[in-house]
């Protein structure tokens, strides 16, 4: 299976799966929102119960068993001015 990553940049592919991408990035401001989904936390825009918009006003689902841990990462994040 390929993985993608997208930056303002640059878009990137690999096959490296999300699970190491989130072992490598979660230092880096980076959470697990979805099975799908690894968000930057520096460029989310608005949180809601089942989904959140980052830049561009691009909306991503938020999986129904992470939201209490979404929640509780987007608000640490928000508490460390990386929101």
């Amino acid at each position: 299976k390929l993985t993608f990553a997208y930056t303002e940049q640059a878009e990137y592919s690999g096959q490296i799966s999300l699970t190491e991408y989130e072992k490598y990035l979660e230092d880096y401001g980076f959470f697990r929102i979805h099975r799908k989904y690894l968000v930057n936390s520096f460029y989310i825009k608005e949180m809601r119960s089942d989904s959140l918009t980052i830049d561009q006003d691009i909306e991503l689902p938020i999986a129904r068993n992470q939201r209490k841990a979404v929640k509780q990462m987007f608000m640490d994040a928000v508490e460390r001015g990386i929101c």
